[in-house]
């Protein structure tokens, strides 16, 4: 109910009576929970009074002066005797408030495509001003100038142009957060389950933002003024920014990318024996390793200048395809800063498709439904004699012939799964049969060796693992890995935690497995016999696992007639009539069963939302280098302004320079998508085959198709200035 924007979208177990009114949506889009009314004491001990009396709550405001220790002393008997709970509810507040989920850490990983698309811009265009002017450098270093002060010189212009955006960009940055918080609460509610996020920005956090922002700028100009200022004087002067150095340095390391490669292919092989995120991280780590496998080979052969030679790449010699891979050599760190910026965006968008999960057989533990109740059942619902005894008549019993049901008693709590962004400091508990034979369906993403055997697991849920520190017998548990990883930030197997029993008494739990990405998500599991001696008071079953075992499949065999008898067989539930069925019998009970995939997916739409916000954000990230890509070929163009004036004087026409201007533009644009996606599938493909992976393959080619259209019109731009270029003045050098 709580994470609805609207009421008619509420998932109730019964149904209204009252019409839902225009003035009702109103109240829930401006208050939401917020109660409509509150009444005075009288009034609320005169319209419901019970025979267990009127009150349930008494509240000891800190104005009063009164303690719980002062209250303890007022009252006798023990408090906790009469069933009194003592709650600090403030701290409780204040404790839960702090969270499970650190966005500011999501928005900095949200952004990391931006960020490092922008620091390789920043490089990109330093470096093309700094090209742009090498003759005025030269002269300066002609003239007396050291090089370390010419940095000095350099970095300070550079700095105060740092200093004016980062501050333009403080409230970009502001502009921007909203914007996410919004998609948040809209576009990407699947993420949070909550629509009510906020902006909270403080001047320190507006002040570190302008301070880290600065500072990676100036780094970022310093590293692209450093092999600058080593170039000689008189090669500065003639407008030559290339090194020797670099040329030598690329013959020196020819050795590293088959290296990367080879280290790439025996992670991957290592992956295979991996599991879950583990998995997928060594898969991507494989697939990273090729990632600048080929982007140094690429950086290598252009310093080298074999990409200069028609006859590598099978094109005619003075081609227009042999003319746009010449070009490529002209400014090699150029070209790989451009090519760098698709590779990486592009690599991270697909990659990160590897993440993306689905219900599994293993996350569903073979189970088709997955039912609660408002009130305990105190009759099995997988017997006969059981739902005879909750008003089953005959012929639904023979329906129910070859169905599981498992019943689990449950002590109420709050929500740890990835659903609750608050910090939970009372999880619900959910006592484990002994019966429980869902076992060898269930996927473990850990489990303590002395376990043994799958069932072996379960089975030390009945045991006791001695004592804790204060002599207190310690309890093993076992809970999905998110679940503890996230929301209650256990370490993994042998992690403790403290929770508090029937008697407002310590207890604690030990992590003795964890499932994975399972429909058990938010819930801690202990044995029955432990779960009775914590909450013995604690009667019926409120949390049901069913199988449907034919699940109302035939064998595809129809003879065609309709005789109207009931063959038992045939007259066996589908999950979707069976949880009709129950629902409709058990409705005094409060009975909601939904199906487990269904369930499953809603748990999983979290990671899943995430990643693609990852990627769209991603997506902005490599339409940020396209424009970079614009920019590098725009000064392209105006440096060789006289090359192309002599290629019209010889019989170019203008149409044919620009279908030059905009294949060099598309080279190096599909060269970056082409190395970064060719590495992003090493990481997906192995995945995608271990039946791992949810890949969407059509959003990304979307994705990609949209950021070719995108770089194919900023080369345009490109294309527009080399065919409008001055005959004449060009050929001057003007």
């Amino acid at each position: 109910v709580t994470d609805q924007r609207s009421i008619s979208d509420w998932d109730l177990p019964f149904e209204l009576v009252e019409p839902i009114r225009q003035v009702d949506e109103d109240y829930w889009d401006e208050y939401s929970t917020t109660p409509k009314a509150f009444v005075s004491y009288a009034l609320a001990k005169k319209l419901w009074p019970t025979r267990w009396g009127t009150d349930s709550v008494l509240r000891l405001p800190a104005s009063a002066g009164v303690s719980a220790d002062d209250f303890r002393q007022r009252v006798r008997p023990e408090p906790t005797d009469m069933g009194i709970m003592l709650l600090p509810v403030r701290s409780q507040g204040l404790a839960a408030s702090r969270g499970t989920t650190a966005f500011e850490g999501l928005f900095l990983g949200f952004s990391f495509f931006l960020m490092a698309s922008a620091v390789m811009l920043i490089a990109l265009l330093f470096r093309l001003g700094a090209e742009s002017r090498a003759t005025e450098l030269g002269l300066l270093a002609s003239v007396g100038f050291c090089p370390a002060r010419l940095r000095r010189l350099w970095l300070s212009e550079a700095a105060l142009i740092a200093i004016a955006g980062a501050f333009v960009g403080v409230f970009a940055g502001i502009a921007y957060a909203r914007l996410m918080i919004h998609g948040l609460s809209t576009w990407w509610v699947a993420a949070t389950v909550t629509p009510f996020l906020k902006l909270h920005a403080t001047p320190m956090s507006l002040a570190l933002g302008f301070g880290i922002g600065l500072m990676v700028a100036l780094l970022t100009l310093a590293w692209a003024l450093r092999k600058l200022s080593k170039i000689p004087a008189r090669q500065l002067l003639a407008g030559d920014c290339t090194t020797s150095a670099e040329i030598a340095g690329a013959a020196a390391r020819r050795w590293l990318p088959p290296t990367l490669v080879a280290v790439a292919g025996m992670l991957g092989i290592f992956a295979v024996k991996l599991e879950g995120e583990a998995q997928a991280g060594a898969f991507f780590g494989s697939g990273a390793l090729v990632l600048g496998a080929l982007l140094m080979g690429l950086r290598q052969r252009l310093r080298r200048g074999e990409i200069a030679k028609p006859q590598a790449l099978g094109l005619a010699g003075l081609g227009l395809a042999g003319l746009a891979a010449r070009n490529a050599r002209r400014n090699p760190g150029r070209t790989i800063l451009s090519v760098g910026l698709a590779a990486v965006a592009s690599f991270l968008i697909v990659a990160l498709s590897a993440f993306r999960l689905a219900p599994t057989e293993q996350g569903t533990g073979g189970f088709e439904l997955i039912a609660t109740s408002d009130q305990p059942l105190h009759f099995d619902l997988n017997t006969s004699q059981g739902r005879e005894e909750l008003g089953f008549g005959s012929r639904e019993n023979e329906q129910f012939a070859g169905t599981e049901i498992y019943g689990f008693r449950v002590r109420a709590g709050e929500d740890a799964s990835c659903l609750n962004l608050y910090q939970t400091a009372q999880p619900q508990i959910v006592g484990v049969p002994s019966d429980f034979s869902a076992e060898r369906q269930f996927g473990w993403a850990a489990r303590t060796d002395s376990a043994g055997a799958n069932d072996a697991t379960w089975e030390l849920l009945a045991t006791d693992l001695g004592a804790d520190e204060a002599g207190r017998p310690v309890v093993p548990m076992v809970l999905d890995k998110n679940t503890a990883a996230y929301s209650l930030h256990l370490s993994g197997l042998g992690a403790r935690m403290t929770v508090d029993d029937a008697f407002d008494q310590p207890v604690t739990l030990e992590v003795v497995g964890m499932l994975a990405n399972s429909v058990l998500q938010g819930k801690l599991l202990v044995g029955e016999t432990n779960f009775l001696r914590m909450f013995p008071s604690s009667s019926g079953q409120q949390l049901f696992l069913i199988r449907c075992k034919d699940d109302g499949k035939d064998d595809g065999k129809d003879d065609g007639k309709d005789d109207g008898k009931d063959d038992g067989g045939s007259a066996k539930l589908a999950s979707g009539d069976m949880a009709t069925v129950l629902e409709g019998q058990l409705e005094d009970y409060g009975f909601d069963a939904v199906l487990t995939e269904e369930r499953l997916a809603g748990f999983l739409a979290v990671q899943n939302t995430y990643l693609s916000t990852f990627q769209s954000l991603g997506a902005l990230g490599l339409l940020l280098g396209t424009l970079g890509l614009a920019v590098a070929q725009l000064r392209s163009v105006l440096e060789r302004r006289g090359e192309l004036a002599l290629l019209r004087c010889v019989g170019f026409r203008r149409a044919r320079l620009a279908q030059m201007v905009l294949g060099e533009n598309t080279t190096l644009l599909l060269s970056g998508l082409g190395i970064g996606t060719f590495a992003a599938l090493v990481a997906v493909l192995p995945h995608y085959f271990l039946q791992a992976a949810d890949t969407p393959w059509g959003t990304l080619l979307g994705l990609l198709a949209a950021v070719i259209v995108a770089g194919l019109l900023a080369g345009w731009l490109a294309v527009r200035a080399a065919v409008r270029v001055p005959l004449l003045p060009a050929l001057r050098g003007d």
